[in-house]
């Protein structure tokens, strides 16, 4: 490796005899590297191109990525069946144009879900927009030469990971589960919505009731408060799964 490659290289994947490189840079070079030599490793090709990339997925002569580009998440679909001439075949940016957006993917391979049988990929990330702050999993199409968004699945609190099982979407967050049914719905309305958990600051009786209240904090919501039976079981269960109410 020449000088020219001494720089921070916060990626790297190994497929067969190659691997693939990404520095840390504004302006993201991209290496492919030939180790068909191990004692001689040499690079075959680079394409440089804005932002970069955090996650690597080698699909043949093809590679998917997940990174930054412009202040947003960005995935990335490569052409490196030239390994002398890598080129970039589509990119699909994460969130509004001209606003923010950030990914755990960015920092936790785990975060990204890939599932070749169904060529989809899901991302969990958030957007700062001028309508609110969206929490989101958007699921994206990988086809042979382009990304397409299929579902955006929209949670109430900042989700974690997603999955395709058969015909349908899951997706978690620390607060909830959500199922969607992605042969008949691409909304991201779900079929099934199941509060897991929620965060309480503060639990306050006030005679046959219990009241929970949360600063907000987690939800970037303002205060919250919840109520709850303490004299009927089966109340106290229904209500237990009510969703939070904002107090302005």
């Amino acid at each position: 490796m020449n000088g020219s490659t001494r720089r921070a290289a916060p990626r790297t994947r190994y497929d067969g005899n190659r691997l693939y490189v990404v520095t840390f840079l504004n302006t993201d070079p991209l290496f492919v590297v030939d180790l068909s030599d191990p004692a001689a490793p040499s690079i075959s090709g680079a394409l440089e191109i804005p932002g970069w990339s955090t996650y690597i997925e080698p699909l043949g002569d093809r590679l998917l990525t997940v990174g930054v580009e412009s202040g947003r998440v960005a995935v990335s679909l490569f052409n490196v069946a030239d390994p002398t001439a890598p080129t970039l075949l589509s990119r699909l940016p994460l969130g509004e144009e001209g606003s923010w957006s950030w990914s755990e993917a960015n920092y936790d391979e785990k975060a990204v879900g890939y599932f070749p049988d169904a060529g989809i990929m899901l991302v969990p990330f958030q957007n700062y927009t001028e309508d609110g702050y969206v929490k989101a999993i958007q699921a994206i199409a990988v086809g042979r030469d382009k990304l397409t968004a299929d579902a955006l699945i929209v949670h109430d609190f900042d989700p974690r990971r997603g999955a395709v099982l058969g015909d349908y979407f899951v997706s978690i967050s620390g607060q909830e589960l959500l199922v969607l049914d992605r042969t008949k719905d691409t909304t991201g309305v779900p079929a099934v919505q199941l509060t897991l958990a929620w965060t309480t600051d503060r639990v306050i009786p006030l005679g046959d009731y219990l009241v929970q209240i949360e600063d907000g904090a987690c939800n970037s919501g303002g205060l919250y408060f919840r109520m709850m039976w303490t004299c009927d079981n089966t109340q106290r269960r229904r209500e237990s799964r009510s969703r939070p109410i904002p107090i302005n």
